[in-house]
C-alpha cells in the first residue's frame, strides 16, 4: 500500500494538466458571478443615488410619483440580474461538465467529442438526487459521531468544565476528521462515476458500477482513505505554517483554492490507479 502511495507523490505533466483545467473553470465561475455582482450593485447604487434603506422608504411613503421611475428602474434592473444569473449557472454547468469530461478523458486516454461531452451535462443533472442523499446520510451520521464524542469527553463532568477549551478544540478536530473521512467517500464515489461513466457513457449504469466497485473494494479503499487521510493532515499542517506569513483575507483565499485544487488533482490521480487493479 505504502509503494504506491509515495510513488504518487512524484508530480507528472497529467497532474498539472488536470490541475490547471479545474484552477481555469473555477476563476473562470468565480470571475463571473463576482462580475455580476458588482454590476448589480453599481446599477442599484447609480440608481438609488447611495440612498440608505430608510431614505427610500421614507421616499415611496411621502413622494410616491417621485419614488415611481426609481421603483421601475430596479425593477428592470433585477429582472435582468435574475435573467443573467440563470444563464450563468446553465453555463457554469456547461463549463464544469466540460472540465470534468477534459479531465477524465485525458486521465483515460480517450477523445473527447462533442457527442460525448453533452451526456456529461445528463450526467451531472442524475447525480444530483445521489448526491443529496448521501449528504443526508452524511449529516445524520456528523451529528450520532459529535454526540458519541462530546458523551466520551463529558464522562468525567468535573474534569471536562476544568479543561472545557481542551475539550472543546478535540471535539472539533474529532468532528473535522470524521467529515473529512466521509467527504473522501462521497468524492471517491463521484470519481467512481466518472471512472465508469468514461467506459461505458451510460448515465445511471455508470452511477450503478460506481456503487457496485464501491462495495467490491471497500477492503481496500478504506486503507487509501486513511492514507489520503494522513496527506490532508500534513498538507492542513503546512497550510497553517505558511499562514503565519499570509495575512491578506484575497491572498489567503486564493492560497487555500490553489492548494485545494492541487491536493484534489493528486487524490484524483492516486485513486485512478487503486480503481484500475
Amino acid at each position: 500500500m505504502f509503494k504506491p502511495y509515495l510513488t504518487s507523490f512524484k508530480v507528472k505533466k497529467v497532474f498539472w494538466q488536470t490541475f490547471l483545467v479545474e484552477l481555469i473553470t473555477i476563476l473562470l465561475i468565480v470571475a463571473a458571478f463576482y462580475g455580476l455582482g458588482s454590476y448589480f450593485s453599481a446599477k442599484v447604487a447609480s440608481l438609488t443615488g447611495d440612498k440608505s434603506v430608510a431614505e427610500l422608504q421614507e421616499l415611496i411613503v411621502n413622494s410616491p410619483e417621485q419614488a415611481l421611475p426609481l421603483v421601475g428602474g430596479l425593477q428592470s434592473t433585477i429582472i435582468l440580474c435574475l435573467i443573467i444569473l440563470i444563464v450563468l449557472v446553465i453555463g457554469s454547468w456547461m463549463l464544469y461538465s466540460f472540465a470534468q469530461a477534459l479531465i477524465w478523458n485525458l486521465l483515460q486516454n480517450k477523445k473527447l467529442t462533442s457527442k460525448t461531452y453533452w451526456k456529461w451535462n445528463w450526467l451531472h443533472l442524475a447525480l444530483i438526487f445521489p448526491l443529496l442523499l448521501v449528504g443526508i446520510i452524511g449529516l445524520i451520521l456528523i451529528f450520532i459521531f459529535t454526540w458519541l464524542v462530546n458523551s466520551l469527553l463529558g464522562i468525567s463532568p468535573s474534569f471536562y468544565f476544568e479543561h472545557l477549551t481542551l475539550m472543546q478544540n478535540l471535539s472539533s478536530l474529532f468532528r473535522g476528521m470524521f467529515s473529512f473521512f466521509l467527504v473522501l467517500i462521497l468524492i471517491s464515489g463521484v470519481f467512481l462515476v466518472y471512472y465508469s461513466f468514461v467506459r461505458e457513457y451510460k448515465v445511471w449504469l455508470s452511477i450503478g458500477e460506481a456503487f457496485h466497485l464501491l462495495k467490491l473494494k471497500w477492503k481496500k479503499l478504506w486503507k487509501v482513505w486513511l492514507l489520503i487521510l494522513l496527506a490532508a493532515i500534513i498538507v492542513t499542517g503546512i497550510l497553517l505554517l505558511f499562514k503565519l506569513f499570509i495575512t491578506h483575507p484575497t491572498s489567503t483565499t486564493i492560497f487555500d483554492l490553489v492548494v485545494s485544487l492541487m491536493f484534489l488533482s493528486w487524490m484524483r490521480i492516486y485513486l485512478l490507479e487503486q480503481f484500475k487493479e
